[in-house]
């Protein structure tokens, strides 16, 4: 069935209202684009994607994914998440082997954004735990799901206020150093952020040609199918680029000064979590189909990115653009975002099994007429 529009739910002045916004949105929106497209074609001589030639192997292949429920449940006087990690093992497109791992973070005394952010962090340490666990089943290659250090961000400062946390950057900390290390893990970035091409114009002295796009929509406008391009062939660290582009937008900034400014925060935010010296990574884009969007790469330093573009591009969806394995994990492992409340559900129906006068007191704080 489908479901009604809300908008039209709505009394009639703002349903005319939010329509005439929407008009306004769109107008601005394709304004921007048309601007871009202007920009992104201008700078397609400084990004030079390469061919590859895809190879037919029958490689083992461990891909691993973690989810977390999208609503926590405040229902039983405690804030609530329910979270999941486990991983997949492929010889070619034969499933050999699965893993999967559930957990419930229940926490009343922590305010709501550092609860989030504590939530994610167990949910990324369980997904570690199950790359690790992958590793001893000897695949010829991990793909995680994100960067491997997207736990540094949000701000490191976070988790300086929950003593908690600290101790999971640790543990995470330990255990992404040791996937590293393997030599055979690269990470897949789906919702890649970066801005970097845009930092990279800006500190060359081309800010007439940035484009206020991420790298993603750029590159997906400029690469063609079957191709790869490294963050390297015109910068060092794409994220100290990302990060400069964002400050001096906000604050003024010069070229060179932004950089630099973007290369201490980094370094002061590493320090705060006890990094000292951080693994050397490279990132880059791969894309297998026209149709479909190309995705960003993270790899240890001394990975080809052209011979893992070479083994992905014959494993990849062409509904997805991104290889099969990742998505079928996604497909299992991610949460519904009633997950909370039905498992909130589960543990109320329980307890008030005890048929205790303290027990039913303990739910009248909640309000019947409201639902999660």
């Amino acid at each position: 069935m489908e479901e009604e529009n809300p908008l039209l739910q709505m009394p009639r002045p703002l349903v005319d209202t939010f329509f005439q916004l929407a008009e306004e949105h769109a107008t601005n929106t394709l304004k921007k684009i048309r601007e871009a497209e202007v920009r992104i074609q201008k700078i397609a001589k400084y990004i030079k994607s390469k061919p590859v030639k895809p190879v037919e192997t029958s490689l083992t292949i461990a891909t691993v994914d973690g989810s977390i429920s999208p609503r926590s449940s405040n229902r039983l006087g405690t804030r609530m998440a329910v979270l999941s990690a486990g991983y997949k093992i492929f010889r070619k497109e034969e499933l050999i082997e699965e893993r999967f791992s559930g957990d419930v973070f229940s926490e009343g005394s922590i305010e709501g954004h550092m609860f989030s952010i504590l939530s994610s962090l167990k949910m990324i340490r369980m997904e570690r735990i199950a790359a690790l666990d992958a590793l001893k089943r000897h695949p010829d290659l991990l793909l995680i799901d994100g960067p491997f250090f997207s736990f540094l961000y949000p701000p490191s400062w976070v988790v300086r206020y929950v003593p908690e946390g600290i101790e999971i950057v640790q543990d995470i900390l330990k255990s992404t150093s040791k996937i590293i290390a393997s030599g055979k893990a690269a990470g897949v970035i789906k919702r890649s952020a970066l801005r970097a091409i845009d930092g990279w114009l800006f500190t060359q002295g081309k800010e007439d040609l940035v484009t206020n796009m991420r790298d993603k929509y750029i590159l997906t406008r400029l690469m063609p199918p079957s191709t790869y391009w490294d963050y390297e062939s015109i910068m060092d660290d794409p994220i100290v680029y990302s990060r400069a582009i964002s400050r001096a937008q906000v604050r003024g900034l010069k070229g060179e000064e932004a950089l630099k400014w973007a290369r201490m925060i980094l370094k002061r935010d590493q320090t705060r979590l006890g990094i000292v010296s951080p693994p050397k990574l490279k990132r880059g884009y791969i894309r297998s189909y026209f149709e479909t969007a190309p995705f960003e790469v993270e790899l240890p330093a001394n990975m080809s990115i052209k011979e893992i573009a070479e083994k992905l591009i014959p494993l990849c969806n062409p509904a997805t653009g991104l290889p099969f394995p990742l998505d079928l994990i996604d497909a299992d492992i991610s949460l519904d975002r009633r997950i909370a409340k039905t498992f909130a559900d589960e543990v109320e129906a329980r307890v008030l099994d005890g048929n205790l006068k303290a027990v039913k007191d303990y739910f009248t704080g909640i309000n019947p007429q409201k639902e999660e």
